[in-house]
């Protein structure tokens, strides 16, 4: 089995502890796979830094990674950076990906790879579909991952590859919930902090505003989720007593008689 480890670092702030979403969608969507789901295993979920969760003792849980996702924001970042390049040195043949919305978009990531020569592929738009079809690439014996679709890619001498746009997710509804998959039970069970989670009924928004990253002809399309998914996410939210809840769509009221009733 190869080793997979997904960071999405947060804070802990109040003694709140914010649930993972955007890796536990990827991860959840990947373990649908049967040659990702019988070829690796996620040996570490790195999602919270505190007092005694830090860079140096996550790095200790480190062994022997093949693919390493990190999800990159802004109050991220720099820890990412640092931690990408720990893992890079002590494990050369690591493949490190960067996804999120800090890192470069496509038009922009020309002289990434020579400034930040440790991460190996950049994901943009939507990770879901993309990350799967890295590790399935990953299994062959001279990967070529500029195959894959919405990327930029490290050449040899550092320069970046970039592929063909990615399509959009057209169902977000068939895609898997890392609520209703149980990925974050166990986390629910264990962690000494409160909970903090997050819901996206909708992806994407109408309009091109210059100062939103969201603002692109990308995600102009808005997809969206059944009101019964929803629903059965905050069941969940509920049953496990979280008790901060973020929304994740662009413009929430939007469709105003759906989002009243999740309201």
């Amino acid at each position: 089995m190869k080793n997979v480890y997904l960071f999405e670092i947060n804070d802990v702030i109040a003694n709140q502890m914010k649930l993972p979403y955007s890796t536990g969608l990827i991860w959840a969507y990947c373990l649908e796979d049967k040659k990702v789901a019988e070829n690796y295993k996620l040996d570490e979920w790195f999602y919270y830094r505190d007092d005694e969760r830090n860079l140096d003792t996550m790095f200790e849980d480190i062994k022997d990674p093949s693919v390493v996702g990190f999800n990159c924001f802004v109050w991220n970042w720099e820890f990412n950076n640092k931690m990408a390049k720990k893992i890079k040195d002590e494990y050369p043949n690591s493949t490190i990906v960067f996804g999120g919305w800090q890192q470069p978009t496509a038009d922009r990531s020309q002289g990434f790879f020579k400034a930040h020569p440790y991460v190996d592929i950049l994901v943009h738009g939507e990770g879901e579909i993309a990350f799967k079809e890295l590790l399935v690439e990953n299994l062959n014996k001279e990967p070529d991952f500029k195959k894959i679709a919405g990327c930029s890619v490290k050449n040899k001498d550092k320069s970046t590859h970039v592929t063909s746009v990615r399509p959009r997710i057209q169902d977000l509804n068939a895609m898997p919930s890392p609520y209703l998959t149980g990925l974050f039970d166990s986390i629910a069970e264990s962690t000494p902090y409160i909970l903090e989670s997050t819901i996206e009924t909708t992806r994407g928004c109408p309009y091109q505003c210059t100062f939103c990253e969201i603002g692109t002809k990308y995600l102009q399309k808005i997809k969206w989720q059944s009101l019964e998914k929803v629903f059965k996410e905050i069941d969940w939210i509920s049953e496990n007593k979280v008790e901060f809840v973020y929304n994740a769509d662009s413009n929430f009221g939007l469709f105003f008689d759906d989002h009243l009733e999740v309201t």
